[in-house]
């Protein structure tokens, strides 16, 4: 048969007109699943081509459609073209049902269409939430741990589900986790971060990522910074001095970040606190900071509160009789 060709449908933006080959025979394929979840994106992928499977066809992607009778429950849907004659569909739907998808190209309907999608309640990894209860100064070769809340779509906590969790610093390296089912709809995940620096925790259930998840964790060098000044002078016994605490290491810009300087003078086994008077904070670095120092309820121990609004690398200077005892660096994100 001879091949007819003539305009239909398709303009583009730069008035570029489509042929459809009319009395050509169109071959597809589409794949994709049959069942899943409210709320959850389902995927399917269409290829189009001519007579062969090697004919392909570049036909514009607003030439497919997918559609449904029953709108109301389809939240969202996209048709993006990969390649020529190779489509990617994502469709989601809030609401459980039976939904026929109807393919067309060119308004008209494909062989062996419509499929059938059957959605079911939320994917039960939506009904779970990370409950971050772990203490926010993390230090390196030290346990910690946090939570999770399983429960299932009438509030109740669900016993049993297996939770896949996954930690990893920033070069790649994985920290093994334990889960324990608290047997009340909680999980506890117990961890040891293995060196300081950035954690990316990600936890799944049947490979979803639940609410609140992944998430970042900061873990603090394995010991606090020492600041230390042997001798003094007037002074004829050891000065000791120390920083410790969250905002001597890492932060947000506009949180309120705070440590502790800790310094006393030793004197055999007697600890003689130095005033507030005579200790100093000095933080530098992208902006100008400013510093609140306080007493604590502890002798010798003060309380340094600080926020910034620029990112970026800062270096905390502590000084004690005027004298500079050491120095860290805070590194502030977004």
């Amino acid at each position: 048969y001879p091949r007819c060709f003539f305009p239909v449908l398709c303009v583009d933006t730069t008035a570029t007109l489509f042929v459809q080959p009319a009395c050509m025979k169109i071959g597809k394929d589409i794949t994709g699943p049959s069942s899943g979840f409210a709320f959850v994106p389902h995927h399917f992928h269409v290829s189009i081509w001519g007579d062969t499977q090697s004919d392909v066809l570049s036909i514009p992607s607003d030439c497919l459609t997918v559609t449904t009778p029953n709108h109301k429950g389809l939240l969202s849907s996209t048709i993006e073209s990969t390649s020529p004659g190779s489509y990617d569909i994502s469709l989601t739907f809030n609401e459980a049902g039976d939904y026929p998808l109807h393919f067309s190209l060119f308004g008209k309907p494909l062989e062996d269409t419509p499929r059938h999608l059957s959605i079911s309640h939320k994917h039960p990894a939506l009904l779970c939430s990370v409950e971050v209860t772990q203490n926010v100064d993390l230090t390196a070769t030290v346990p910690t741990s946090f939570q999770l809340a399983a429960n299932d779509i009438h509030g109740k906590g669900v016993i049993g589900a297996k939770f896949d969790v996954y930690i990893e610093d920033d070069t790649g390296v994985s920290v093994a986790p334990t889960v324990v089912d608290l047997e009340n709809g909680k999980y506890e995940i117990t961890y040891q971060p293995k060196v300081e620096g950035k954690l990316r925790v990600s936890v799944q259930l049947d490979g979803m990522n639940i609410v609140g998840s992944p998430f970042d964790v900061y873990v603090a060098p394995k010991r606090v910074v020492p600041l230390t000044l042997p001798r003094v002078k007037p002074l004829t016994l050891p000065l000791i001095a120390m920083v410790k605490g969250k905002g001597c290491s890492r932060g947000s810009v506009h949180e309120k970040l705070t440590f502790q300087l800790v310094s006393y003078i030793q004197n055999g086994t007697e600890r003689k606190p130095v005033a507030l008077s005579d200790v100093n904070i000095v933080i530098t670095g992208p902006e100008e900071v400013k510093t609140h120092i306080n007493e604590s309820p502890h002798e010798g121990v003060f309380v340094v509160n600080y926020s910034v609004n620029t990112p970026g690398v800062y270096l905390i200077k502590a000084t004690v009789f005027g004298k500079e005892v050491g120095e860290t660096q805070v590194t502030i994100n977004k």
